[in-house]
């Protein structure tokens, strides 16, 4: 149990790993927080030392800790997904979490964590199959920027430019479309 720290791991993971512990020492409540707070990030410790409220049981302990590294986790992923929108040549972001929760008391965010008894899902399993491979250059699908053969950089034209280009282009797709007829 001394050993047990959360590391780069996940509150849920930590809190399953805890729980699969706590039966087997003959710690009283108050130890358990002690041994529960030790092992968690500080920077979670120092939210939930935060709170307006401190919790006064080991479940309050577990339910705020999952809740608030739940909403960091979701923002750090929702600002990786923002900076990776503005980069070129990079990956697509990956899907957006699901939203936080509203705020529940201590006690009903306890009975929801103990329903869900943290199962691990596979985030990115998916992202490809979501979101075809957009060139950063030319705007079209099915290649990267730096495999482009167009002439034409769409990011370096101001607004008059594009709108010529585009116009062109719509023209170009209505005599494809008056020859396929």
């Amino acid at each position: 149990m001394n050993q047990l720290k959360q590391g780069s791991h996940s509150a849920d993971e930590y809190v399953a790993s805890f729980r699969e512990l706590k039966d087997d020492t003959l710690y009283n409540n108050a130890a358990l927080i002690e041994r529960f707070e030790q092992g968690l990030n500080s920077a979670l410790v120092d939210k939930i030392y935060a709170l307006p409220e401190m919790p006064t049981t080991l479940d309050g302990w577990i339910t705020w800790a999952i809740k608030l590294d739940r909403r960091r986790r979701q923002r750090e992923a929702n600002k990786k997904s923002f900076g990776l929108f503005f980069k070129p040549n990079s990956t697509p972001p990956k899907p957006k979490l699901p939203l936080a929760q509203p705020m529940q008391s201590p006690a009903q965010a306890t009975q929801s964590v103990k329903q869900s008894d943290v199962v691990p899902m596979e985030v990115d399993s998916g992202w490809k199959s979501v979101r075809p491979l957009i060139c950063f250059k030319c705007r079209k699908p099915g290649h990267k920027a730096n495999e482009c053969g167009s002439n034409v950089n769409i990011n370096s034209m101001d607004y008059d430019a594009l709108k010529a280009h585009m116009k062109e282009e719509l023209q170009k797709e209505a005599e494809n479309h008056k020859e396929d007829f």
